[in-house]
């Protein structure tokens, strides 16, 4: 009987650490990187500016003459990206279905609506519409129950 109660201990203490562990990955995300992944790339550039003006504490100039930085080099990120996207379109498409060739066909009806969510997901975070849409796709990455919006005030807290 021992035997079995160190048993139940030490396996509850796993389950107990791997919990706590989720959760504070959660906590984690939402506080420092949830809101940056709200509404898609086009947010990136604003929040790197509000975390280098956070960081450097940065002069209204200063802040002004990184912001026209940041911005040139997100436009031609963007422009990047419109040349990598049907590319990266073609790969993922070859992979669902090499994926799909190997499902059992009860399986593969399961796959093509999960694959047809996540499409779904990423052409509203592209679009930069995932936060207004979809409070789970607010935090990294779309993981987890739904981050809070971001709030510009609590930027003196990160």
């Amino acid at each position: 009987m021992n035997k079995w109660k160190a048993i139940a201990g030490v396996v509850l203490v796993f389950v107990l650490g791997g919990l706590a562990g989720a959760f504070g990955t959660m906590c984690i995300c939402r506080h420092r990187g949830g809101w940056l992944m709200g509404g898609g790339p086009h947010n990136y550039g604003e929040a790197v500016v509000r975390r280098l003006d956070h960081e450097l504490k940065l002069s209204a100039e200063q802040r002004r003459q990184v912001e026209v930085i940041v911005n040139d080099a997100r436009t031609e990120i963007d422009e990047l990206r419109k040349q990598a996207q049907p590319k990266i379109d073609a790969v993922f498409e070859q992979a669902v279905k090499r994926v799909g060739a190997i499902l059992s066909s009860e399986q593969r009806v399961k796959f093509e609506k999960f694959v047809e969510k996540k499409r779904e997901g990423m052409k509203r975070w592209r679009d930069g519409s995932a936060s207004q849409d979809n409070p789970k796709e607010r935090n990294c990455g779309g993981q987890g129950p739904g981050a809070p919006q971001h709030n510009p005030a609590d930027d003196k807290t990160l």
